[in-house]
Parts: structure tokens; sequence; C-alpha cells
């Protein structure tokens, strides 16, 4: 099916070079599992889309986010989980300010030979390996074999390992000592993080931001309900439950390209219409009427 969503995004991206509105053309499916890559697909070429949202928070930017951030709490900042967050998500320096350098991390973590817990495995490696990788190019260079060149590599390097070391510090400083707390605490925490370590500038489409934060509205009212005090661990289930559920909404309609299954674009007045997977024995559908 790739190169069918792919043939759909080149001839958008050529009709609007040509003149075309984006909320006159529709890309139509039948088989729901062309839902998701179609969307993501047209948004990766930045072209905006409409339509029906199926779509659950934990395959969004944001909802990858704080998965990702439960994760490298959950599992004692494991590094395949922190790099796995790094990379999956809108990640920022709360200290320096731009998006972090998750792909030179990572190598420097594995490098460092990095495992789990900030303690016994960040702190100490990272910090050795600052130490290590300076003092190295200096001997050689004493011994002529590397020039300053080599040097400055070296100090930068030492350098990216230190803001590595930084960034892993201060977040591990602001985990959740909090087992038993109110529903708005434990959201406050997810909140506090969201504002210092989220690049919201790079979160895609507002839709799912605003979601996310619908969720949270909820949670926190949960505490006029009368309801005991949750444990932290009962509070994680309950969001991780609420970020893996699928939208029953809409995208903002008449402001992108439409994306949904045949049925709902009936008596639509679409100028461009492009149907995907049309195989036989799927399209049409051998259990709809047509």
């Amino acid at each position: 099916w790739s190169s069918d969503v792919c043939s759909s995004d080149l001839k958008i991206v050529g009709l609007a070079r040509d003149g075309a509105r984006f909320p006159r053309i529709a890309v139509l499916f039948e088989d729901e599992a062309y839902a998701d890559r179609i969307s993501e697909s047209l948004m990766q070429s930045g072209i905006p889309v409409s339509g029906p949202d199926r779509s659950a928070l934990r395959d969004t930017p944001v909802g990858r986010f704080v998965i990702g951030l439960l994760n490298v709490f959950a599992n004692d900042f494991d590094r395949n989980e922190v790099t796995s967050w790094f990379s999956s998500s809108p990640v920022i320096d709360p200290v320096s300010g731009p998006p972090i350098p998750g792909a030179r991390w990572d190598a420097i973590s594995r490098a460092a030979g990095v495992t789990r817990s900030v303690g016994d495995s960040w702190r100490p490696r990272l910090e050795r390996y600052a130490r290590s990788i300076v003092s190295r190019a200096k001997s050689a260079e004493r011994l002529g074999e590397r020039g300053e060149s080599e040097i400055e590599s070296a100090e930068s390097e030492s350098s990216y390992t230190l803001q590595l070391l930084n960034f892993i510090s201060s977040l591990h400083s602001q985990r959740n000592k909090a087992e038993s707390a109110s529903w708005t605490t434990h959201v406050g925490w997810i909140r506090s993080l969201m504002s210092r370590c989220l690049d919201v500038e790079n979160v895609g489409e507002t839709g799912p931001f605003e979601r996310m934060m619908n969720v949270l509205d909820r949670l926190e009212n949960l505490d006029s309900t009368g309801l005991k005090n949750p444990g932290f661990d009962h509070f994680v289930d309950v969001l991780r439950d609420q970020l893996n559920r699928k939208s029953a909404g809409l995208r903002s309609l008449g402001q992108g390209v439409y994306v949904g299954p045949t049925w709902t674009a009936a008596g639509c007045p679409f100028d461009y219409v492009f149907v995907t997977g049309m195989v036989e024995g799927k399209f049409p559908s051998l259990h709809r009427k047509i």
C-alpha cells in the first residue's frame, strides 16, 4: 500500500501547485488499515488533513512524549527507554532551549557503556567518559599521534556528554515522589514536565495537543468526585488507558485534504478524489452493498 499512498501524495502536491484547494481534494479508503498511514504521509509532506479522526493519542507526537516519559521513569532510566523517547518525541533541553541532539546523545551513552539507573550508571559512566576522551586525545597529541583538531573534537564530545548528563540528572530530580496524592497533584507533575521538556513548536497539528490537555483536565476533575487519592501507579494506569483510546471526533473540516472511508464522502462536492486500496475482493467491499 505504500506506493498507493505515495502516489496520491505526489499527485496532490502537483494539484496544489496548479491552484487546487486542499479542501476540494479527498483521499478515500475502504480498508481502515489505510487511515493512519494516509494521514501521516500527508502531514509529513506538509499537507493539512481533515475528516474523521480515529487516532489514539499514543500515536501522536505529544502522546509519544508522555508515554515515553512514563516508560523512562518506570524502568529506572533504562538506556533503551531513554533513547527511544529521544528519537520518537519532540524533546527539548530546558537549559539550552533547542531540541535535544538525540542521535548524538544515543551514540555517547552507548560508547560510555550506560545501562540503567542514574546513580549507578548514567552519572558515573558519563563523567568518566567525558574525562577520558579529552585525556586520551591530549595524550595522543603529546605523542604526535593527533593534532589540534582532534583535541577540539574530543572537547566537543565531552561538552555534549556533560550536556546529556545534566539533562538526565535534572529529569531524574523531577521524578514523582508522591506515592499517594490527589489527581491534581499527579496531573501537575505531568504538566510540569511537559512545560519543561516538550517542544511545543514541533508537536504537529494542534488537535492532539488540545486532546491531551482535555485528558489531563478530566483527570484533575476526578478530585471533585470524592474518591480517595490515587496511588501513583494507579494514576499512570488510568493515564495510559486514556492515551490508548481512539478518538471518535473530527479533524477540522474544510481546512485540509479530506481523509476518510469511502461511505463518509457520499454527496460531498470534491473536485479531485483518490481511492486507495482498490484490490479485487477488497474494493468494493464484499460485505457492503455499493
